[in-house]
């Protein structure tokens, strides 16, 4: 029992909060955080004030804001700030580490959110378009206007509901014969799978951008079973007698 009760005070002490972050530093991240929200996430992990990955879960850049830079790099410079971003720059996209001060933190943290955020604009020969075309479309149609859309996730009633439209799309996803092959079906409820496990810590807008690349790469495969499986959902809702709560549900049943 005291082992256990040292390895969740050591475990506890690991998990820092935004009281035991430098309020001159707070006051820099968290209002460039918040505004891009819809492209980076926090993570927690030990020895950091801040830890950056993208919410594109194929993605592996990340930036690192360190408490202890001397157990990160050696010659450490105790009043600066030891940071590690990749891309390191825009010609390189390995990681790459520096000790900093304070008032530079900003304008480095700025650049690594511009150059994550312009590729992810950007077209490209890896990127499948048909698919980003018709998320885009699907987007457009679905996305609020609501001020915390992209700092707040949908509420428990709200999530409830949208739970329920991914169960019912996984089942006349899976219920489709012909029209899907089954490596697509297979792809397609993994999707569904990821999108719901991570609803109750995605921002409404997040949310609805995984929801919109979703469709997008349901109607590249088969453009007939996407109305299909829109007009299903529809009389699914009108059927149960489900009490429209958010904007995907008035979308599911007002678009065809």
């Amino acid at each position: 029992m005291i082992k256990l009760n040292l390895f969740c005070k050591r475990k506890t002490e690991n998990m820092i909060t935004k009281k035991d972050i430098p309020l001159e530093l707070f006051k820099i991240i968290e209002p460039i955080a918040l505004d891009n929200l819809d492209l980076v996430k926090i993570k927690k992990t030990e020895n950091t004030f801040y830890h950056f990955i993208e919410t594109d879960e194929k993605s592996n850049n990340y930036f690192r804001i360190y408490i202890d830079g001397s157990k990160i790099i050696n010659n450490y410079n105790a009043p600066l700030y030891v940071i590690e971003s990749k891309p390191a720059n825009t010609i390189s996209s390995k990681n790459a580490f520096g000790q900093i001060k304070l008032e530079e933190i900003k304008e480095k943290f700025y650049q690594w959110i511009n150059i994550i955020r312009e590729i992810e604009e950007s077209n490209s020969i890896h990127d499948d378009i048909f698919i980003k075309e018709y998320a885009n479309y699907y987007y457009n149609e679905i996305k609020i206007i609501d001020k915390d859309a992209d700092i707040s996730p949908y509420n428990p009633k709200q999530q409830e509901a949208i739970i329920k439209v991914l169960l019912f799309l996984s089942e006349k996803i899976n219920e489709t014969s012909n029209e899907l092959e089954n490596s697509v079906k297979i792809e397609l409820i993994d999707e569904i799978k990821t999108i719901e496990s991570n609803l109750s810590t995605s921002t409404k807008t997040q949310f609805l951008k995984k929801f919109s690349k979703l469709f997008g790469r349901i109607y590249k495969n088969n453009p007939k079973i996407t109305k299909q499986i829109f007009e299903l959902t529809k009389e699914f809702y009108i059927n149960k007698g489900i009490e429209k709560v958010n904007d995907v549900v008035n979308f599911l049943i007002d678009l065809i």
